[in-house]
């Protein structure tokens, strides 16, 4: 499942050993033992050849994150994953305009990729291994954004949550559907979202007349995943309406969906929905 990111042609042996140089620099004195001991195992230092020779987008990832590629082919991957779910938990009080959500998000998700992806590279993670733990980066990620998004629509006025309050809204679903309920997102996805909004729940809720924000929220997600200008992508998104014609909005109700599906709707929506989790 490694990342197939390669370059058109492999780069000269001159400047492979360069970035491997620069790639050392970067991971600072304190790593030159660790670094020592890689370097001395013919396997991982022929991973990290190969990646600089032939992966370029693994390699900016590697040089951005030697820490992270250093505890990976060291067997650590798992913690670097845990501790990246860790810190995007802790963005819990964080809000901000959605290139702020972009920028707190990606470096986070852009260390556990390089730390999954040498693992996988390595052999230390089977594809299995690896897409479950995609699939759980893909999870925190996803609610980490909506989250945001949810607290910056409450602070601009657009909902209003009880005081005390988490930011999730009652009623509001993101479905995570096929490579996703799969647990094989892919590294840069796609993953296929589904916002599913109970238009029961949310009134009881005293969220009446919502649905423009909730819709505009999850366009703002989608955007912030997809790119915005000077930032990275974050996960390639396939929402719902690319599976349905008949649906005209990201956000759907729930009995909306339920009518869809009693209707005979198309065999890709019902392989969209088919056993998804929800992930936020």
């Amino acid at each position: 499942m490694a990342p197939s990111t390669p370059s058109a042609s492999a780069a000269p042996r001159d400047e492979v050993r360069a970035r491997l140089e620069n790639w050392r620099r970067r991971a600072g004195a304190g790593q030159a033992p660790a670094i020592e001991t890689l370097m001395a195992d013919p396997r991982r230092l022929s991973v990290l050849l190969s990646v600089f020779e032939q992966a370029p987008a693994l390699s900016a990832l590697a040089l951005a994150h030697p820490d992270a590629v250093i505890e990976a082919l060291g067997g650590g991957a798992d913690h670097i994953l845990d501790r990246t779910v860790a810190d995007l938990a802790a963005l819990d009080r964080v809000t901000g305009p959605v290139p702020a959500l972009s920028r707190a998000i990606a470096p986070l998700k852009e260390r556990a990729v390089t730390a999954l992806a040498f693992a996988d590279l390595a052999g230390l993670k089977t594809t299995e291994e690896t897409g479950i733990g995609l699939a759980r980066l893909a999870d925190a990620v996803t609610g980490t954004a909506l989250d945001w998004l949810v607290r910056l629509a409450i602070r601009h006025g657009e909902l209003k949550l009880e005081e005390g309050a988490t930011a999730r809204v009652p009623g509001l679903f993101l479905i995570g559907a096929r490579r996703l309920a799969g647990r094989e997102p892919g590294y840069w996805g796609p993953i296929e979202l589904a916002f599913v909004m109970d238009d029961t729940t949310l009134p009881k809720a005293g969220l009446r007349w919502a649905d423009r924000a909730i819709e505009r929220l999850a366009g703002d997600l989608c955007d912030c995943f997809d790119g915005l200008k000077d930032s990275p992508q974050i996960f390639r998104v396939a929402h719902v309406r690319r599976f349905s014609p008949s649906a005209r909005t990201l956000v759907i109700p729930a009995r909306t969906l339920q009518e869809m599906l009693a209707a005979g709707e198309p065999a890709p929506l019902r392989a969209f929905l088919a056993g998804p989790p929800v992930v936020a």
